[in-house]
């Protein structure tokens, strides 16, 4: 429930910023990423938007600082994935 929430929110707040869901890894912490997305995470739903990790419910305001912190420091160029949403598998 809270990771479709968690997508949703993602999604716009790209929008807002012209950019695409392209680069948006949806990880099921069950079978793992080889990206290494679900190392050492504390709660469910995470984003991670480089090297940033936000758990649980993400508030927008803080998705955008990550956001635009992300594109001034220009690690889309040195990740292979902008963002990563790590979610428990669908009941």
């Amino acid at each position: 429930m809270f990771c479709d929430m968690t997508i949703e929110i993602v999604r716009e707040i790209l929008q807002e910023y012209s950019m695409g869901d392209e680069g948006v890894v949806v990880v099921d912490v069950e079978k793992g990423c080889s990206c290494g997305c679900s190392d050492e995470i504390s709660a469910l739903p995470a984003v991670r938007i480089c090297d940033q990790t936000v758990v649980g419910l993400p508030d927008r305001t803080t998705l955008r600082e990550l956001l635009i912190n992300a594109m001034m420091n220009e690690c889309f160029h040195h990740t292979w994935d902008l963002m990563a949403l790590q979610c428990a598998p669908p009941i």
